[in-house]
């Protein structure tokens, strides 16, 4: 992830923009500088996505099983921005693929063959149409423009966790200003949101998107959703941290982290960026203006900074060496 959590940028824009004094009656608390911060990050995306414009992409490998259709697609490709696109590869060279044409879920067909045609999401799952009949490992590729997971605070540090049902036990460490106001935001927020996720010291996620039924601020205790349990890789991932005794926290949002995923360059603009914020909340209209060509600058910096940070980068694509449009040729190359 980043170099800085959340709570370190929110102090550096606070102290420079005069803002550091607040409470629960006048100012502005770390959830509203919060969504400062992740209103930048959005307008960042909007800049750095436009059409023909693909930054930061991923690729992300599933293997097929023999007459399934359907397979689970990781939460990264859940939240992206767009795929790009999504091959089988049906040879054992990296050559040996079909790019999948997009379809809808009334096109689709459930007969067995070698290689599937088309694609369409549904429900956080790719549908493959016609179903594979083979199993291949690392068959289905996806090329996606990745989201950046939006920013939270920590709103607590899992002390222990149930699996059937789904809870987690908070606890808030005694160190005085580290961790000041975790116990606030935890019991300002966590009742109100519908997901948390479980993130470790660097905000890297070991639980994503984990479903709110309640939160008990005495007991410090979120219970998930009844029909909530966690998946498989993420289950095994919680266990062996606690078993290492990796300190985890607790963020607030589906897709959350507590730290950014920029370099440090970016996210001196960003801190820029919702200093002009700060300011604006506590200026008069006649400053308003000389506030918004300055948000327009550091955005533009921030846009030039990030692009420098992640390059688009096309890398060398094999194509399909015929082009004659019956079989065994045609669109899927020889197979």
């Amino acid at each position: 992830m980043g170099t800085r959590r959340l709570e370190e940028m929110i102090a550096d824009a606070r102290s420079q923009a005069y803002s550091e004094d607040y409470s629960s009656t006048e100012g502005w608390d770390d959830n509203v500088v919060s969504r400062l911060f992740n209103q930048g990050l959005n307008l960042l995306y909007h800049r750095v996505t436009e059409i023909d414009n693909p930054a930061n992409i991923e690729e992300v490998s599933i293997d097929s099983v023999a007459n399934q259709q359907a397979y689970d697609i990781p939460i990264d490709v859940q939240m992206a921005i767009r795929i790009m696109d999504v091959r089988f590869q049906w040879g054992g060279q990296a050559y040996e693929f079909v790019t999948l044409r997009q379809g809808t879920i009334s096109e689709r067909f459930d007969y067995p063959i070698n290689i599937p045609d088309s694609y369409c999401i549904r429900d956080g799952k790719i549908l493959l149409s016609p179903t594979p009949d083979s199993s291949r490992s690392g068959a289905i590729i996806i090329n996606y423009q990745k989201r950046m997971r939006s920013l939270d605070v920590r709103r607590g540090q899992l002390s222990s966790k149930t699996d059937t049902p789904v809870t987690v036990t908070l606890t808030f460490p005694s160190n005085s200003q580290k961790y000041a106001n975790m116990q606030t935001n935890a019991n300002d927020v966590l009742d109100k949101r519908d997901y948390v996720c479980l993130v470790d010291r660097s905000g890297d996620p070991i639980v994503s998107q984990l479903p709110v039924g309640s939160y008990n601020t005495t007991t410090q205790v979120i219970t998930a959703e009844a029909d909530y349990s966690f998946p498989t890789d993420e289950l095994a991932a919680l266990d062996a941290a606690i078993a290492a005794s990796t300190p985890m926290y607790a963020v607030s949002g589906q897709y959350a982290s507590s730290h950014s995923e920029l370099d440090s360059q970016c996210e001196d603009y960003l801190i820029d960026y919702v200093i002009t914020q700060l300011l604006r909340l506590q200026s008069n209209i006649g400053e308003m203006q000389e506030l918004r060509i300055r948000e327009a600058e550091i955005l533009d910096a921030l846009v030039a900074a990030y692009r420098r940070y992640r390059p688009s980068v096309y890398p060398v694509r094999f194509t399909k060496s015929f082009s004659r449009n019956g079989y065994p040729w045609g669109r899927r190359g020889a197979y």
